[in-house]
């Protein structure tokens, strides 16, 4: 709880891994940065999981404390980027970058779910740029892409 790490620049300070489904490793271990701790927050990070599309989901960061704040970070996955595991998540002025989705899929921001209306998770994303990548860039016209997808009944992401 209450930690607090700081980078020289979301392009210069980066926290990599390569974690996927497509290894046999279950989704929600195969986050580059896991937050289990209340009040975490990031500045000036950049954070990628560099799986590739074709290892299916791949996240960059999951959070399972409260009050997780990002700020000035550039964020880099696949499938499934951002899991709100519990509580809530704060982004603000970051860039997520949207990647290539898997062929015959769409490409997606954010995929939330509670299974409760009184469950306190969510993301919030404030002055967040949302970045196609050089891939999906070129063919954007043929590719759709949604802000977010409904995971469960009661999911949730303001922005």
């Amino acid at each position: 709880s209450n930690i607090t790490m700081y980078g020289d620049g979301p392009k210069k300070s980066i926290i990599t891994g390569s974690k996927s489904v497509g290894d046999g490793v279950r989704m929600w271990r195969t986050a580059t940065l896991a937050v289990d701790g209340d009040r975490f927050m990031a500045v000036k990070m950049g954070i990628r999981n560099t799986a590739g599309d074709e290892k299916q989901q791949a996240i960059a960061v999951r959070v399972k404390g409260d009050r997780a704040i990002f700020f000035n970070c550039r964020i880099d996955g696949h499938q499934d980027t951002l899991f709100a595991q519990a509580y809530r998540q704060f982004y603000r002025s970051c860039i997520l970058l949207v990647k290539d989705p898997l062929p015959g899929k769409p490409g997606v921001v954010t995929a939330h779910g509670r299974r409760d209306r009184q469950q306190t998770t969510g993301f919030v994303l404030h002055r967040t740029r949302i970045v196609a990548d050089e891939a999906l860039a070129s063919k954007s016209s043929t590719v759709k892409t949604f802000l977010g997808r409904p995971w469960k009944e009661f999911s949730r992401v303001v922005v």
